[in-house]
C-alpha cells in the first residue's frame, strides 16, 4: 500500500515517471522556454526601440510649463490645489527613504486671444497686459506694446515676412457684431530669443476693444516640480477637473503625443505576444491531456493499489511544474544572453528584469491554466471511470429533498404523507436520467436519477430519501413521488407553512 505520508515513493515514482516520459517533459519544457524566449526579447526591442527615438523628442521652448485654453464661459483660476506629487530620496538622517513632493503652481499669467487677418497672413495674437509675469519677459528688440496700435511679432514671424521695427500694416477683425473692421497696427517690438509656439502680442485693452470680451480665455501657468514628473496620469486629471473641456499644451506635450502614439503602433505587438502564451497554453493542455489518455491504466492500478486522490494530484503536478520550471528557467537565460546582441544599449538591464518578471508572472498564469484541467482530472477520477472510459465529473451535487419547495409541494408531502423530489426539467423536457421508474422499489440512499452538464464537468444525482416505492413521476414538472413503506419515516426539515383550510 501507498501511504499518504510515504513521500520517498512519491518522489522516486515521479523521477521515474520524468525519465520513462522524457520526450513529453521536453517539448512541454521547450514549449515554455520558446515562449518567454519570444515574449521576452520582442518586448524589449519594442521598448528599446520607444526608448531610442524618445531620445530624440525634447521638450517645447516656452517661458511657462502649461498653457491652458479655455472655452465658453470658464474663467481663469486664481487658487490652485496641489496637481501632483512625485517621489524623492530624503538625505539625512532619513537616508535610504523616499518622500511625496507635491507639485503647484508657482506662478499664473492670462492672457485674450483673438485673430487678426492681415495682408500677410492670418494668425493668433494675445492681449497681455502691462503686469504679465512672464509673457513679456523675454529679450526684445524696441518696446512691448503700450498703445492700442502697437503690435509685438515674433522672430520667427518676423524673419518669415522680413518684418523691421516700424512697419505697419492693416489688420481685419470681427467686431461682437460679426462685421469686419479694420485696424492699423505699428511693430513696436521683435522677439530676439525664438520660443516655440510663441505668438504676436497686442495690449489687453485693444484686445478687448478688438473682441468685445472682457474675460480672458488664456492661462498660462509655472509648476514648481514639473521636471520632476515622469508619470502626467494625475496632472492631467487634475487639470481636467479644473478646466473642463479646455485644452492644455504642456513643456512634455510631445513626449506624451509621440508616448501616447507609440503604444498605439506597438499594441498589435503586444497582441503577438498574448498569442504566443495563447498557443503555449493550447499545446500544453493537449499534451497533458493525451498523458491523462495514455496513462489511465496506470492511474488506476495505482488508485487500486492505495494512492490517495491528493497524491495523484501531487503526482501530476510535480511532473508537469518540473516541465515548466526548467523550460523557464532554459527561456529566461537564453533571454538573457540575447538580450545584449538582439536590442540596442538605450535598453537598462532593469528593464529587461522588470520585463523579465512580467512574462515570468504570464507564463504561470497561461501554464496553470493549461495543466489545471488535466491535474483535476487525475484527482477526481475513479478507478471504474479510469478503467471503462466513463464521464469524469469535477464537481458532484446529490440531492435527497426539493432544495426551493413551492408551498404547494410542502402542503401535499404533509397531507398525503408522501416524499417529493424535483428533477432538473428544462421546457418540459426532463434532462435527467432515471434508473427508478413509478412501481418500483427503492431503498434509502440509492441514486434513483442522475445528470451530467457542463460536457460532463458536473455531476447531479438524485437520492431516495426513505425506503419505500415510486408512484409517480411529472416529466413536465420534474415531481417525482415516493410512497414511504414506514409512514413514520423522518422527512427533511423543511420550512414551516400553514395549511389550507
Amino acid at each position: 500500500m501507498i501511504k499518504r505520508f510515504d513521500t520517498l515513493s512519491l518522489g522516486g515514482l515521479i523521477i521515474r515517471n520524468i525519465k520513462r516520459w522524457r520526450w513529453r517533459f521536453l517539448l512541454m519544457a521547450t514549449l515554455v522556454a520558446g515562449s518567454v524566449s519570444v515574449a521576452l526579447l520582442y518586448g524589449s526591442m519594442m521598448e528599446s526601440q520607444g526608448l531610442g527615438k524618445t531620445d530624440l523628442i525634447r521638450p517645447l521652448n516656452i517661458p511657462y510649463d502649461v498653457q491652458i485654453q479655455m472655452t465658453g464661459r470658464q474663467r481663469p483660476l486664481t487658487d490652485f490645489p496641489v496637481l501632483a506629487s512625485y517621489a524623492a530620496n530624503i538625505s539625512g538622517y532619513s537616508r535610504g527613504r523616499s518622500a511625496s513632493i507635491p507639485v503647484t503652481v508657482s506662478a499664473s499669467d492670462s492672457a485674450l486671444a483673438l485673430k487678426l487677418q492681415t495682408p500677410l497672413s492670418e494668425f493668433e495674437v494675445l492681449g497681455v497686459s502691462e503686469e504679465s509675469i512672464f509673457l513679456r519677459q523675454g529679450k526684445i528688440m524696441g518696446s512691448w506694446p503700450e498703445k492700442d496700435d502697437e503690435i509685438y511679432l515674433p522672430k520667427n514671424l518676423a524673419e518669415q515676412y522680413d518684418l523691421a521695427l516700424g512697419y505697419e500694416f492693416v489688420a481685419l477683425y470681427k467686431n461682437d457684431l460679426g462685421i469686419k473692421e479694420s485696424l492699423n497696427l505699428t511693430v513696436s517690438a521683435i522677439g530676439l530669443e525664438h520660443y516655440d509656439l510663441d505668438q504676436a502680442q497686442i495690449s489687453l485693452g485693444a484686445a478687448q476693444k478688438i473682441s468685445g470680451q472682457k474675460n480672458l480665455n488664456r492661462q498660462f501657468l509655472q509648476v514648481s516640480g514639473f521636471d520632476n514628473l515622469r508619470d502626467f496620469t494625475f496632472f492631467n486629471n487634475t487639470l481636467a477637473r479644473l478646466y473642463p473641456g479646455a485644452e492644455f499644451i504642456l513643456k512634455e506635450t510631445p513626449l506624451l503625443r509621440f508616448q501616447e502614439l507609440n503604444r498605439v503602433i506597438q499594441s498589435p505587438g503586444n497582441w503577438v505576444i498574448f498569442l504566443v502564451f495563447i498557443f503555449m497554453a493550447v499545446a500544453v493542455l493537449t499534451l497533458n491531456l493525451l498523458a491523462f489518455l495514455e496513462r489511465k491504466q496506470e492511474l488506476a492500478i495505482f488508485k487500486t493499489l492505495g494512492i490517495r486522490n491528493n497524491q495523484a494530484l501531487g503526482l501530476f503536478l510535480a511532473e508537469a511544474g518540473a516541465a515548466g520550471v526548467f523550460g523557464l528557467a532554459v527561456g529566461l537565460l537564453g533571454s538573457a544572453l540575447l538580450f545584449g546582441t538582439l536590442t540596442s544599449s538605450s535598453l537598462s538591464w532593469d528593464k529587461f528584469l522588470q520585463l523579465s518578471l512580467i512574462n515570468i508572472l504570464l507564463v504561470l498564469f497561461f501554464y496553470i491554466l493549461a495543466i489545471i484541467y488535466p491535474l483535476l482530472l487525475a484527482k477526481a477520477a475513479g478507478v471504474n471511470q479510469l478503467l471503462y472510459s466513463r464521464e469524469i465529473p469535477l464537481l458532484k451535487r446529490s440531492y435527497d429533498h426539493i432544495v426551493n419547495p413551492s408551498g404547494d409541494w410542502l402542503r401535499e408531502m404533509e397531507e398525503e404523507n408522501t416524499h417529493i423530489l424535483k428533477l432538473s426539467v428544462v421546457d418540459g423536457r426532463s434532462l435527467s436520467v432515471l434508473l427508478r421508474w413509478p412501481d418500483e422499489l427503492v431503498k434509502k440512499g440509492e441514486t434513483i436519477a442522475f445528470k451530467y452538464s457542463l460536457g460532463g464537468l458536473v455531476y447531479e444525482e438524485w437520492l431516495a430519501p426513505v425506503d419505500g416505492r415510486v408512484l409517480s413521476y411529472n416529466e413536465a414538472n420534474g415531481k417525482y413521488i415516493i410512497d414511504p413503506a414506514d409512514k413514520d419515516a423522518p422527512r427533511h426539515n423543511y420550512p414551516r407553512f400553514n395549511k389550507r383550510d
